[in-house]
Protein backbone atom coordinates (compact mmCIF):
# COMPACT_ATOMS: atom_id res chain seq x y z
CA UNK A 1 0.00 0.00 0.00
CA UNK A 2 2.86 2.39 0.82
CA UNK A 3 4.58 1.70 -2.48
CA UNK A 4 1.36 2.36 -4.39
CA UNK A 5 0.88 5.62 -2.48
CA UNK A 6 4.43 6.67 -3.34
CA UNK A 7 3.91 5.82 -7.01
CA UNK A 8 0.70 7.88 -7.04
CA UNK A 9 2.50 10.82 -5.41
CA UNK A 10 5.29 10.64 -7.99
CA UNK A 11 2.80 10.47 -10.86
CA UNK A 12 0.83 13.39 -9.46
CA UNK A 13 4.02 15.47 -9.37
CA UNK A 14 4.93 14.98 -13.03
CA UNK A 15 2.67 17.77 -14.37
CA UNK A 16 4.31 20.24 -11.97
CA UNK A 17 7.78 19.03 -12.98
CA UNK A 18 6.77 19.46 -16.63
CA UNK A 19 5.77 23.08 -15.91
CA UNK A 20 9.05 23.69 -14.08
CA UNK A 21 10.99 22.22 -16.98
CA UNK A 22 9.09 24.40 -19.49
CA UNK A 23 9.85 27.53 -17.44
CA UNK A 24 13.50 26.50 -17.17
CA UNK A 25 13.74 25.87 -20.92
CA UNK A 26 12.13 29.26 -21.63
CA UNK A 27 14.71 30.86 -19.32
CA UNK A 28 17.45 29.52 -21.57
CA UNK A 29 16.68 32.43 -23.89
CA UNK A 30 18.52 34.62 -21.37
CA UNK A 31 21.64 32.59 -22.16
CA UNK A 32 22.75 32.64 -18.54
CA UNK A 33 24.91 29.80 -17.30
CA UNK A 34 22.70 29.49 -14.22
CA UNK A 35 19.66 28.87 -16.46
CA UNK A 36 21.48 26.13 -18.34
CA UNK A 37 22.66 24.50 -15.13
CA UNK A 38 19.22 24.68 -13.49
CA UNK A 39 17.55 23.23 -16.57
CA UNK A 40 20.14 20.48 -16.84
CA UNK A 41 19.62 19.54 -13.17
CA UNK A 42 15.85 19.51 -13.55
CA UNK A 43 16.01 17.35 -16.69
CA UNK A 44 18.31 14.95 -14.85
CA UNK A 45 15.90 14.80 -11.93
CA UNK A 46 12.92 14.12 -14.21
CA UNK A 47 14.90 11.41 -16.01
CA UNK A 48 15.93 9.72 -12.78
CA UNK A 49 12.54 9.89 -11.11
CA UNK A 50 10.72 8.67 -14.21
CA UNK A 51 13.22 5.87 -14.71
CA UNK A 52 12.93 4.75 -11.10
CA UNK A 53 9.18 4.43 -11.48
CA UNK A 54 9.08 2.78 -14.90
CA UNK A 55 8.06 5.71 -17.09
CA UNK A 56 10.22 4.97 -20.11
CA UNK A 57 8.99 7.82 -22.32
CA UNK A 58 9.60 10.45 -19.63
CA UNK A 59 13.00 8.91 -18.95
CA UNK A 60 13.92 9.25 -22.61
CA UNK A 61 12.57 12.80 -22.74
CA UNK A 62 14.61 13.83 -19.70
CA UNK A 63 17.68 12.20 -21.22
CA UNK A 64 17.12 13.99 -24.54
CA UNK A 65 16.75 17.38 -22.87
CA UNK A 66 19.85 16.72 -20.79
CA UNK A 67 21.87 15.69 -23.85
CA UNK A 68 20.74 18.77 -25.79
CA UNK A 69 21.74 21.00 -22.90
CA UNK A 70 25.11 19.31 -22.68
CA UNK A 71 25.69 20.00 -26.39
CA UNK A 72 24.63 23.62 -25.85
CA UNK A 73 27.00 23.90 -22.90
CA UNK A 74 29.92 22.63 -24.98
CA UNK A 75 29.07 25.01 -27.83
CA UNK A 76 29.12 28.08 -25.60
Amino acid sequence: ARLAALANKVQAGFPERAKELRVAIDALATDEASSRDATRRLAHKVRGTAGSHGFAELTELGASVGAALERLHRAV
